[in-house]
């Protein structure tokens, strides 16, 4: 672009590995060029439909599909409504977006005060590369002149041989470049745990006041710790299979025990029916030469659900099984395979309420002065979570509470010490500096506070905030700012050891590499996350990386919406305080929604 020449880039940003962000300024100016290669001409033609659907959507009234969800009208003057006009691109006409920015480059201005920018938006395909750009320009508002905006969008031109522009001064490298670096040095490992369910708050190197954690906590130091990853739901059946998928729940299916439940009919659902053609990591890793093995804890991850789908080897005996069942397993089966490449799965139940403390450890964490009625046993926890059901509030005493939070620490203290037992095993064996170890969970667990006990029902930060820490062998690692998904584990993984990655499985994988964040850039990404715990709860959920987050009951048509740096515990519900952002986020939610009901990209 000839008119942007003045322009300097200031973030050059890959989301995935053909999806690329550029934003770039000069003089108050602001532009970004997103580039979305591998494209046919109908995909690229949805995409850019998907995306005027979104961005006109914020000045209507927004009809849902889902029955129940009743949008909030806005009421927008016309003045501040999109127009239209067009511009010359490579000799050929192409419409031209007239739009009101914020301070923040988002859209949806409906009142004088808010309108920082003028902008222009524009969609631009080239067949002959694929690749589809999105090219917006934000001019101050009372510097804004129309001719001015058309000369510098007029420039753009991806005529000619391929090459990069002159704006882009770098290429990202694509998964087949990333293998052949990987494949000059030795072939990496691939281990990732599971402990569930392990909400990041109490885990010491998220910062937890007790010393719950201390040999993952070691582990996290020479590792890459995200610090804001969030799960796409709050209970482990759909949980896990989006990591193994890099799908949403109401995309792989998986979203209860069963596709069908009567009286008389009781059907089990299953990835084999629900999902054929979604493909697994441990399948595609497979695919890729690795010996596979997966060692669980049974229950929500029985291989009746295709858990075991790509795994050479599948333990999922017993309900609810720890660590002390699963790692003995594993363990063996590291041992023998420990000069092939390979990828292993484990996963224990440790902190569940229906695992119980071990003989002979004590609740190290309990106040030795508790007189309360519980002593803290499985049955007791699971009546606790069944009247959280029933009555969707509990009444208990602080004391009880502290009581029942004691003893999920001490569960979470003694799993650590198994962890720590197994990364020692990995060392002695050479394995740490052969193999890539990725440790999180499917969720958190509520401990009263929303006024229950459990997990599944609610989509609360004690539930989808999740610790993610990735070791990588012969790097330094470090803290990662910036929000993550778990559904990012599947591609970060895959890019790490340079899969062969078709285009089949680019379009399936809803999260993104974190491989850049990993090298010190950042990433703008939404979480979303959905539960529909037992046919009883239906939520969904979008947390943005400002730290807004909004939460929709589907049933009761409730609508939440918190400001998570300034209230972390969602205790203040803004939706009435804040009814334009409320808004704003309940069309961006419903957006994402109707994007997955028709299977449009995203």
């Amino acid at each position: 672009m000839e008119g942007a020449a003045g322009f300097t880039v200031e973030k050059d940003v890959f989301r995935r590995d053909a999806f690329r962000t550029i934003l770039a300024k000069h003089n108050g100016r602001v532009m970004k060029i997103e580039a979305t290669e591998g494209l046919d001409a109908a995909p690229a033609r949805r995409q850019v439909e998907e995306s005027l659907y979104v961005i006109t959507s914020l000045y209507r009234r927004h009809v849902s599909p889902y029955p129940g969800v009743v949008s909030q009208t806005i009421e927008c003057p016309p003045e501040f409504k999109p127009q239209e006009t067009r511009f010359q691109a490579d000799g050929v006409s192409v419409p031209l977006y007239l739009l009101y920015g914020t301070a923040r480059l988002t859209y949806g201005v409906c009142v004088d005060e808010l309108a920082v920018y003028r902008a222009v938006l524009a969609f631009v395909y080239s067949a002959p590369r694929r690749t589809l750009y999105r090219i917006e320009l934000f001019i101050p508002r009372e510097e804004f002149v129309l001719e001015e905006a058309l000369g510098i969008m007029g420039t753009f031109s991806v005529s000619g041989a391929r090459r990069t522009p002159a704006a882009c001064p770098q290429a990202r490298p694509s998964f087949g470049k990333q293998r052949e670096k990987r494949e000059a040095a030795a072939p990496l490992n691939v281990i990732i745990i599971g402990l569930e369910p392990l909400g990041a708050g109490h885990v010491g190197a998220y910062g937890y006041a007790r010393d719950t954690t201390p040999h993952l906590d070691a582990f996290a130091e020479d590792s890459f710790l995200f610090q804001d990853a969030v799960s796409p739901s709050s209970w482990t059946l759909p949980a896990f299979m989006s990591w193994f998928t890099s799908l949403y729940p109401s995309q792989h299916k998986l979203r209860n025990k069963y596709m069908t439940y009567t009286e008389h009919d009781q059907v089990i659902a299953d990835m084999r029916v629900l999902s054929p053609s979604a493909a697994t990591l441990a399948q595609v890793l497979k695919n890729n030469g690795y010996l596979t093995a997966g060692f669980t804890g049974g229950a929500g991850m029985g291989r009746e659900f295709g858990y075991d789908l790509g795994f050479d080897t599948y333990y999922d005996e017993g309900v609810f099984n720890g660590l002390d069942a699963v790692l003995p397993r594993a363990e063996a089966w590291i041992k023998k395979h420990k000069d092939r490449k390979f990828f292993v799965f484990i996963q224990g139940y440790d902190v569940h309420g229906r695992h119980p403390l071990p003989r002979g450890f004590n609740n190290r964490f309990a106040d030795p002065r508790y007189r309360g009625t519980y002593r803290g046993t499985p049955h007791e926890y699971w009546a606790l979570r069944d009247l959280s059901l029933e009555q969707g509030r509990l009444s208990l005493d602080a004391e009880d509470v502290a009581f029942w939070r004691a003893w999920y620490d001490a569960k979470l203290y003694e799993a650590d010490e198994k962890l720590g037992a197994f990364f020692e095993k990995l060392k002695k064996l050479g394995l740490m500096q052969k193999s890539i170890v990725v440790f999180s969970s499917g969720s958190g667990n509520e401990f009263y506070e929303h006024g229950r006990f459990d997990h599944g029902f609610s989509l609360y930060e004690e539930l989808i905030r999740v610790p993610l820490v990735i070791r990588v062998p012969g790097e330094k690692g470090g803290r990662v700012a910036g929000q993550v998904r778990t559904i990012d584990i599947m591609p970060t993984v895959l890019d790490l050891v340079g899969a062969d990655v078709d285009e089949a499985l680019r379009r399936q994988m809803q999260g993104t590499s974190l491989r850049p964040m990993m090298r010190g850039e950042f990433l703008a990404l939404d979480a979303y996350s959905e539960t529909d715990y037992l046919f009883q709860y239906f939520k969904r959920s979008v947390r943005c990386p400002d730290g807004w987050k909004f939460i929709y009951s589907l049933d009761t048509q409730e609508r939440e919406l918190y400001h998570l740096t300034r209230d972390p515990l969602e205790k203040d519900n803004l939706v009435d305080a804040e009814p334009r952002r409320a808004g704003e986020m309940e069309e961006k939610l419903l957006a994402w929604m109707e994007a997955l009901r028709t299977g449009t990209d995203r």
